[in-house]
């Protein structure tokens, strides 16, 4: 009888609903900061949209989400009469070269193609509203990742993708 005489003189209703709101005060910044994290993370990346379709029905889709000086997205290729080259990447982007006015990424293509998947290095430049990916003669260094022959020689003429609005006008 003791504790129930504890209980009863603890819990009464002033402390019951103290410690009611005590639980929700805390519950609820743990909420509040929460979510103002992942606000941050959101404000700070920004999603780029890009696509190519040609006269003979071949085309392209790239995206990127950037943040800082890191890159991620997806570069999808499927030209005409010819194997797609399809996969995700990361890696990193530059800040704008004022020799170019634009940003180049230096990422790494996990690239799938007649069957296989291999990881390739793909280097793009990106300015005034097109994303042009660098094409060229790869080799393995010896790990399994290609990498560009001579980076001196890659061609950025070859598939010049237009800006798009990522929630209208970007397809797969």
């Amino acid at each position: 009888m003791s504790s129930q005489f504890c209980y009863n003189t603890l819990m009464s209703k002033p402390i019951k609903t103290l410690l009611i709101l005590l639980i929700l005060l805390i519950g609820g910044s743990a909420f509040y900061i929460y979510n103002q994290k992942t606000e941050q993370v959101v404000k700070n990346s920004i999603r780029l949209c890009f696509i190519r379709n040609t006269e003979d029905g071949g085309h392209a889709n790239m995206y990127m989400d950037i943040s800082s000086s890191t890159v991620s997205g997806e570069f999808d290729w499927f030209p005409a009469g010819k194997d797609s080259k399809t996969g995700k990447f990361e890696g990193t982007i530059s800040k704008v070269d004022p020799y170019l006015m634009g940003r180049r990424l230096d990422v790494l293509w996990t690239a799938k193609s007649e069957g296989k998947t291999v990881k390739e290095e793909l280097k793009v430049i990106m300015g005034e509203g097109v994303a042009s990916p660098g094409f060229g003669e790869m080799k393995d260094r010896g790990d399994g990742v290609y990498v560009y022959s001579n980076p001196d020689k890659i061609s950025y003429n070859d598939l010049n993708l237009s800006d798009v609005d990522c929630n209208t006008e970007y397809r797969k």
